[in-house]
């Protein structure tokens, strides 16, 4: 009788989930967007206020040499690297030739303010992760993470979703333009309320719906823009997306006090590739991301197709923020149909901004990953041919917005999932289905953070950003951002191989398989 009980009051729980968003899906009143919708989604995407991508002159050129090309970018890149910042935070771009690449290896891009280019217009710029390894192609990630102060608790008993300040307990040693950890802990209070401290199901410790404490910690990067001296209330430079209160352990700050964070880099025209074995179609002993970025602000992907991979063109991590990925296509990727597999937009991270992007015969095309703090858009995207529905997967991801998706073949899921990632339990929060069509759209999200599916005339994410800029602002240059040609001087020193310092030759570690 007792576990009866339980079964229908989480099924009461659902219902009045629903009814709620289906009470707000007729005609929302997209004048007064701030107040229907706290959270405000206009702040992703590079440096977070709409700002269009910049134009960085080329440094250098560089051609396929026909062999292994690894130890060649990978210079060309450091060379960079080690260039003076200008005033507009760049060292310059890396201008790439027609032609292929072979990359054996991977290329990482450890510094600020480096952009690699294509040749771009009807020439194609190449990069092919040959051989049998699984790994990511390029990886942008800095050498060394940041450093944290101590832990200063946020003292308000609410908080709500879509706030941008609180108050703290101590402002000592805090100031204006500091950047800062914000984390909302995962207690057993909180477990408790929204259900997932059941068992439910022969395998639940193992699928996601009984939650450990701790577990499912949300942490959002943020910059102080401005602090009350006499109230000790800080305001900061984008909202949280999943409320504090006090009765689930309130939340903390940490002020960085070592910025690691690597910026301004980009990434324009390139065709991506992995070799794959033609005589198996679900092989995968190749590369499995294209591009991974973590631990960086301020960077973007525009006009990269990625193709044969077995995952992602991008995999954005927890620590990567305020980054958009434009114009971009995920191709004929080559895997098993599994988990973690095909998922071509894989968001973790936080003001990730996906625009204009396609997949093809994708598993969850555009994912939203574990407790990916947000706010996240993904913005006039489309999956064709899809293997499995786009959406949330494994817990609580919180503040994305899907607006004008359009998955052909499946459907687009937020929701209480038993299944995917061996189950997630509730795995979106305070999120928006707006203007999408899908074979399948469910919205149903916890009483405590409800979801919503909406059908309206107008754009939800524009409406946001024209309020954010201001009325007398031009906003036509972003709903269509278009792939760069932009090179620069036409003179380039082209790197070759002579440029590599001879011990950086011959120190290359043999490949290994």
């Amino acid at each position: 009788m007792k576990s009866t009980l339980l079964i229908l009051s989480f099924f009461f729980v659902l219902l009045v989930g629903t009814i709620g968003f289906e009470n707000l899906s007729a005609k929302p009143n997209v004048n007064n967007t701030q107040k229907q919708f706290p959270i405000d989604f206009s702040c992703v995407g590079y440096e977070g206020v709409g700002v269009s991508i910049p134009q960085v002159n080329a440094v250098f050129s560089v051609k396929p040499t026909g062999g292994d090309d690894t130890e060649l970018l990978q210079t060309a890149i450091d060379t960079i690297g080690n260039l003076p910042i200008d005033d507009n935070g760049f060292r310059g771009a890396l201008q790439l030739s027609n032609g292929q690449f072979k990359i054996a290896g991977q290329l990482k891009i450890n510094q600020s303010g480096i952009v690699i280019r294509g040749a771009g217009k009807d020439k194609k710029s190449v990069l092919v992760a040959t051989g049998n390894d699984r790994r990511t192609l390029i990886q942008i990630l800095p050498n060394d993470l940041p450093l944290l102060g101590k832990p200063i608790d946020i003292v308000d008993s609410i908080v709500p979703a879509g706030a941008i300040s609180f108050t703290v307990n101590n402002i000592e040693n805090l100031n204006i333009g500091n950047p800062i950890l914000i984390t909302r802990p995962c207690t057993q209070e909180w477990i408790h309320d929204i259900g997932m401290n059941k068992k439910e199901g022969t395998f639940a410790a193992h699928r996601g719906l009984h939650w450990p404490v701790g577990s499912r910690v949300l942490q959002w990067d943020r910059k102080i823009i401005s602090i009350n001296s006499a109230t000790q209330k800080i305001t900061i430079d984008a909202p949280i997306t999943t409320a504090l209160k006090e009765i689930y352990g309130g939340g903390t700050i940490q002020k960085v006090t070592q910025n690691n964070t690597i910026s301004n880099i980009g990434m324009e025209n390139l065709e991506l590739e992995s070799e794959f074995d033609p005589k198996n179609l679900m092989d995968e002993e190749h590369a499995w991301l294209a591009v991974a970025i973590d631990h960086a602000k301020d960077c973007w992907l525009n006009g990269i197709t990625a193709k044969h991979f077995v995952s992602s063109l991008v995999h954005v991590g927890h620590h990567a923020k305020r980054i958009s990925i434009l114009n971009c296509n995920s191709e004929q990727p080559l895997s098993e149909p599994a988990g973690y597999r095909r998922q071509s937009f894989w968001i973790e991270g936080q003001q990730v901004l996906v625009q204009n992007c396609s997949a093809d015969f994708g598993m969850n095309d555009f994912a939203i990953g574990l407790c990916a703090a947000g706010p996240n858009v993904f913005l006039n995207c489309t999956a064709t041919n899809a293997l499995g529905a786009s959406g949330s997967f494994e817990s609580w991801s919180s503040g994305t917005l899907y607006e004008n998706v359009k998955i052909e073949g499946a459907g687009l899921l937020l929701k209480y999932d038993f299944d995917r990632a061996q189950g997630g339990g509730w795995t979106a929060a305070n999120s928006v289905v707006w203007n999408c069509t899908a074979n399948d759209i469910e919205t149903t999200g916890p009483f405590s953070a409800p979801n919503q599916q909406i059908k309206a005339d107008s754009s939800l994410y524009f409406s946001q950003l024209q309020q954010r800029l201001g009325r007398e602002q031009n906003i036509d240059r972003f709903r269509n951002p278009t792939k760069s040609d932009f090179t620069g001087s036409k003179k380039l020193a082209e790197f070759t191989s002579e440029d590599i310092p001879a011990q950086k030759l011959k120190s290359t570690p043999p490949l290994q398989p």
